[in-house]
């Protein structure tokens, strides 16, 4: 590894730590993370070590952390976890305790709140659309194309159906829902 490369990589990181403390250090701050399932290792490590730095009293009073991620046990390895893992390890008189919607990191000064999203299974993915559009049936190959394209989240699951309904694969005739199976394998999240 080129060694100014690496010595531009840690000023960056800490300059972007050096930001984030110094806007909460006069004024309170709630730093909301949404998907960290889907974060960059690099941005975890640049997390780590902001909260790393939180533990000087003087940050710390002003700053709560609020993470959103998935299931943890759906992804045990990502770096998210690893990172609880690790400070919790190295924070004198933390713990975590782990719960399938909430863990909380709670040392002297750092406050950690973990969010985990519970997802639905294909099963429940088919019974909730049949439920919505009012279908006698289960939608099966619908619900699997929504299933893997939203990984069973519901919020996820409610803006796909919102933009299909702007498309208009997803439409009523004679009071029934109809799916437009030609759209079926185009359907992405909307932006």
């Amino acid at each position: 590894l080129d060694l100014s490369l690496e010595k531009t990589y840690l000023q960056t990181k800490a300059r972007i730590v050096h930001k984030i403390l110094s806007l909460s250090k006069n004024n309170p701050m709630v730093l909301l993370l949404d998907d960290l399932h889907l974060a960059h290792p690099v941005a975890i490590e640049v997390l780590y070590h902001l909260l790393l730095s939180l533990k000087n009293p003087e940050y710390a009073q002003s700053m709560l952390f609020l993470a959103m991620t998935y299931q943890k046990s759906a992804s045990e390895a990502h770096p998210w976890n690893r990172l609880l893992e690790n400070y919790s390890a190295n924070s004198s008189g933390s713990n975590f305790n782990d719960s399938v919607s909430e863990n909380l990191a709670d040392s002297t000064h750092v406050k950690i709140m973990n969010y985990c999203l519970e997802t639905m299974p294909l099963k429940e993915v088919g019974l909730y659309l049949a439920s919505a559009l009012g279908m006698t049936y289960t939608p099966e190959i619908f619900a699997s194309r929504i299933f893997s394209l939203s990984r069973g989240n519901a919020l996820e699951i409610h803006a796909i159906l919102q933009g299909m309904l702007a498309k208009n694969a997803l439409y009523l005739e004679d009071g029934q829902w109809c799916i437009d199976s030609a759209h079926l394998l185009e359907m992405a999240l909307p932006q």
